[in-house]
């Protein structure tokens, strides 16, 4: 996957660099549309080839204790997905910080790693006592029709041996 998707972004991008400066026609001609199109299957490509290589990660022992600090993001991942939309839009919309255009590539990517980070630590901090993130706790209990159990069970004491 991510061969075929390297490929076919190569591709795309030694074309557009050729054709770089030339106003576009106000109807694309077909083959434009199509290397647009193109493009868009190699990133399918590409995003297929990532998650594979994660797989192929986590079977290996050292790997998958390194990548297992991600899990409870995982477990959590509507939740934190609509937490990092509206964190993103208070950061680059105008109604927060309005930071969009205002940053460099590699401060936008140092702040959206730093977001993450946060994100995986407030993970770990809400799955220690609940069983779902809050966004997987209405899906599920929209989807069984009644509320789920929300909190962790709480561990029995052990009972004294006699």
């Amino acid at each position: 996957g991510l061969g075929v998707g390297a490929a076919i972004a190569s591709l795309s991008l030694a074309l557009s660099l050729m054709n770089r400066g030339v106003p576009p026609p106000p109807s694309p001609p077909v083959w434009m549309v199509g290397m647009r199109t193109l493009r868009e299957v190699g990133y399918l490509f590409m995003g297929m080839g990532y998650a594979a290589a994660f797989a192929l990660l986590f079977q290996r022992e050292r790997w998958s204790k390194a990548l297992g600090v991600l899990a409870p993001a995982g477990r959590m991942a509507l939740s934190l997905y609509l937490m990092q939309t509206v964190v993103s839009l208070w950061l680059y919309d105008g109604w927060g910080l309005g930071l969009v255009g205002h940053l460099p590539s590699s401060r936008v990517a140092l702040l959206v790693l730093g977001v993450f980070a946060v994100q995986v630590g407030l993970s770990h901090l809400w799955l220690s006592r609940f069983r779902f993130g809050p966004a997987e706790w209405l899906w599920r209990s929209l989807t069984y029709g009644r509320a789920q159990p929300m909190r962790l069970a709480s561990a029995s004491p052990a009972r004294a041996a006699p």
